[in-house]
């Protein structure tokens, strides 16, 4: 399956197929506020997860 997100650190690349995709993005809208914000900060802002939280941010009008 081709990956449908992708991003790169140096030689660390991450890339999430449409399954993984959309279970992780199932996952991130089910949790609350605090946790979706600890995820985007985790992931330091960047890559496909960080994307997905983003999103549930802004469509929650959190700030980050």
């Amino acid at each position: 399956m081709w990956p449908i997100a992708v991003s790169g650190k140096e030689s660390t690349t991450v890339a999430l197929d449409v399954a993984n995709w959309s279970a992780v993005q199932a996952m991130v809208e089910r949790l609350d506020d605090r946790a979706v914000i600890a995820i985007y900060e985790l992931a330091e802002g960047a890559g496909p997860v960080a994307d997905l939280a983003a999103a549930q941010m802004e469509k929650r009008n959190l700030d980050y």
